[in-house]
């Protein structure tokens, strides 16, 4: 790439002396000529001047990932309105390349390590592409800032699709009937009733839900994005009981809890139950249920907060075996 730059620069240069033009200048005893070049080519002395600057720069300091720009990435995503999870992420996920490159600059192969180097380590495929999609996001910007900057450009890992975990009716039902405190029991229905996420769940104020017609604000979605939410009855009645009873004075806060509270309530849930979940399960959960029951994808969607239907159809696609053969039961192809 870098020779064919360098060709095209030399085959413009050569086309802008051809279009300069020569005069006469009288002098004592001769009639010299000299040349007098176009706007054109003045132009491109210039822009090739502030490329020389530009690689005696680069030379000077090198073509490594510095702190400072990191920083600088970091102001800007922030500057735009990027919530402070992601802030955070992309500062640690950041800093962790920046510990593996070390000294060294940034160039395809030492890219191609890097990404080799994330393979393998122990963590899952999103972790992995998440980790590679910031320090791209990084580089785009350092390209935006600096289109000379030569920072390598690399492809995404792949996530290798999983069969997504979520809790069948009977699961569901054995949930409610154990013996829970009315906290966890609130965790549950609150999740599963509305499919609000983990961090979702633990910003939700009292403020928030109106207990006559069960729409709840969700004011901090992902992304900080505003949405609204509905749940059942049943709900709604366990939270005013829970209100009276045991909401904390002077709290505007339902549960109370920090992500890694809730994370630790529901491992004590399942421990209890012996029925293994996630708050996200528990989500896909009211997904899928609220399909078979003949919501339109459309709605789910927008109480889900995906950016995009096809998201939401992944969380609702994932059919078990039985799934598939009532459904093929019930509708048998060849009808005989």
């Amino acid at each position: 790439m870098q020779y064919l730059r360098w060709f095209l620069q030399q085959l413009l240069y050569n086309i802008y002396i051809a279009n300069s033009f020569w005069v006469k200048v009288p002098s004592q005893g001769t009639i010299p000529w000299v040349r007098i070049p176009s706007p054109a080519q003045t132009f491109f002395e210039i822009e090739l001047a502030k490329k020389m600057l530009i690689n005696q720069r680069r030379r000077k300091m090198g073509n490594t990932l510095r702190q400072s720009q990191i920083q600088e990435f970091l102001l800007f995503k922030s500057s735009i309105g990027a919530s402070d999870a992601y802030i955070r992420r992309c500062s640690y996920e950041l800093r962790y390349f920046k510990t593996w490159l070390g000294e060294k600059e940034v160039t395809p192969v030492v890219m191609l390590q890097y990404l080799s180097y994330l393979h393998k380590q122990p963590i899952s495929d999103w972790y992995r592409k998440s980790n590679a999609q910031t320090l791209k996001a990084c580089l785009n910007y350092l390209r935006s800032v600096d289109y000379d900057y030569p920072l390598p450009d690399f492809r995404l890992p792949r996530i290798h699709r999983k069969k997504m975990c979520y809790l069948r009716p009977e699961d569901i039902k054995k949930l409610l009937k154990t013996n829970l405190s009315p906290k966890e029991l609130l965790i549950i229905r609150l999740l599963i009733s509305t499919g609000l996420r983990l961090s979702e769940c633990c910003d939700l104020e009292w403020r928030d839900i109106n207990f006559s017609t069960g729409v709840i604000d969700v004011r901090h979605g992902k992304g900080d994005k505003f949405r609204v939410v509905v749940t059942d009855k049943p709900t709604l009645a366990l939270l005013l009981r829970y209100k009276n009873k045991f909401a904390v004075a002077d709290q505007p806060s339902v549960l109370c809890l920090q992500p890694m509270g809730l994370r630790s309530a529901i491992v004590r849930i399942r421990n209890k139950t012996g029925i293994f979940f996630t708050a996200h399960a528990l989500r896909r959960t009211f997904a899928r249920q609220a399909v078979i029951a003949g919501m339109d994808i459309i709605w789910v969607q927008q109480l889900m907060g995906h950016s995009s239907i096809e998201m939401t159809r992944q969380y609702v696609h994932q059919l078990d075996t039985e799934d598939l053969v009532k459904t093929y039961n019930q509708h048998l192809p060849i009808g005989i």
